[in-house]
């Protein structure tokens, strides 16, 4: 319970533009490129096209901020890439709770001996993300092309509004 009291003050913190601004810039490079593929393709295709190209694009926007290392994860994670350690696991599930007290926190800061992390709560904020978060029927294409390329998969089941994971990054002090 402390550490939750901890991380719950802690949550309150907000970081500089420069997490944000990368936050941002995979999100918004992510969501184009998905959009684009939806539009090219329908919804296997972004799917097929997230599976094999999600970590890629997070790898080209991780080089333009040579100090900063990027990395996303989930309580429910659709690849075993996402899955959080120990104490991220704790930091998710407190931002949780918080959604669920109807609190959003922006960011979360930890300073740490040559290093910042910054973590960005992501919720599920537009429709078009239940296509492949939301109820999925079990033998509909989705739900096949789902396990041909995430065969782990626990990312689905979400409502519009709900807390999705997390978005990290850690910049490297100078």
């Amino acid at each position: 319970m402390k550490k939750t009291i901890i991380l719950i003050t802690a949550s309150i913190a907000f970081c500089n533009t420069t997490p944000n601004e990368i936050s941002k810039d995979l999100i918004q490079t992510l969501g184009k490129n998905l959009k684009h593929e939806l539009k090219k393709g329908g919804i296997n295709k972004a799917l097929k096209f997230c599976a094999l190209n999600a970590y890629n694009i997070t790898t080209k926007i991780q080089a333009k901020y040579p100090n900063a290392t990027i990395k996303r994860i989930s309580l429910k994670p659709r690849s075993p890439l996402d899955k959080p350690n120990k104490e991220e696991t704790i930091i998710l599930q407190t931002f949780e709770k918080l959604k669920k007290l109807k609190l959003k926190p922006k960011n979360l800061v930890i300073e740490k001996e040559n290093k910042k992390v910054i973590y960005k709560p992501l919720y599920i904020s537009k429709k078009v993300c239940l296509k492949c978060h939301g109820n999925i029927e079990p033998n509909s294409k989705i739900s096949q092309t789902l396990k041909q390329y995430y065969p782990n998969d626990k990312a689905t089941g979400y409502k519009l509004g709900d807390f999705r994971g997390a978005v990290v990054i850690t910049l490297e002090k100078k």
